[in-house]
């Protein structure tokens, strides 16, 4: 009679278990990274759109004066 056979328990189902899990962490992270530079890049353009309004008031507000001065 032959020993028993050894059994060494390796899920292969396991491993592609791990790695599935692994590449649906990595895509979340940079689904997150493309999200917020996305966001980063609205707020960027928010800003810039908000200084320029800011300048124009100014030079209108500064002409105005201007016009003002010169009655």
């Amino acid at each position: 009679m032959s020993p028993p056979a050894k059994i060494r328990l390796v899920s292969t189902e396991n491993e592609a278990h791990l790695a599935e899990t692994q590449a649906i962490h990595d895509a979340m992270a940079r689904f997150e990274a493309e999200n917020q530079a996305e966001l980063s890049a609205q707020a960027r353009a928010r800003a810039e759109a908000h200084a320029c309004e800011l300048a124009q008031v100014r030079v209108r507000s500064e002409a105005e004066l201007a016009s003002q001065l010169e009655l």
